[in-house]
């Protein structure tokens, strides 16, 4: 796979396959380039694609110590983007949603089309007056970053379970199980990451 370099010197590993009209796919969290391989195969003889790797995932660099926040993994992906030379459509998938949402709001590099899937955006919420709602999301994701940075091994399927249903995180295959677990930190800053934004209505 090919590999970048920032100015800061981090590395990011990418997949880039196909020809054509270029799309950039955007992984959730936790994950890696593999969560598209199916819709990479598909689009790959029409369309040049190219999905890095997030901060943390995939044999990319992680992000640098400092305040959480959806910048640097948008920063990532806008490296990638340069790369391309020419407009991209960009497209992200659960916390890629936030972080293709954020490389479509900086501006700094082209992109003439959006599309976000399954988004968690939970700063949206108090935004358009669901602040019940969001007080919620809150309080169980508060408890999950306390188990997991608690060195809590299991914490992980808090998440899983309360974005799939209860018991969902039993019912994966072990594989899929030990990912988690194994990147459960970074998804704790990813998280923390995602409640730190802030977007204006406006803006959106």
């Amino acid at each position: 796979m090919p590999t970048l370099t920032l100015a800061q010197g981090q590395r990011v590993v990418y997949e880039d396959n196909g020809r054509g009209p270029a799309i950039v796919l955007v992984h959730g969290s936790p994950g890696t380039t593999r969560n598209w391989e199916p819709v990479a195969q598909r689009l790959a003889d029409r369309y040049r694609v190219l999905a890095p790797n997030l901060p943390g995932y995939g044999g990319s660099d992680p992000r640098p110590a400092g305040e959480p926040s959806t910048v640097h993994a948008a920063v990532v992906v806008e490296a990638v983007i340069r790369e391309v030379g020419a407009p991209v459509l960009l497209a992200g998938h659960s916390y890629g949603g936030n972080v293709a949402l954020a490389v479509a709001l900086r501006g700094e590099v082209p992109v003439v089309g959006l599309v976000l899937l399954e988004p968690v955006l939970v700063r949206v919420l108090p935004a358009v007056g669901r602040d019940a709602d969001y007080a919620e999301v809150k309080r169980v994701f508060d408890a999950y970053l306390e188990q997991v940075e608690g060195g809590d091994r299991e914490a992980v399927r808090v998440m899983i379970d309360y974005w799939f249903g209860p018991g969902a995180f039993d019912l994966l295959p072990d594989g899929a199980r030990r990912f988690l677990v194994a990147h459960a930190a970074v998804n704790a800053v990813d998280v923390r990451s995602s409640f730190a934004e802030r977007h204006s209505t406006a803006a959106l």
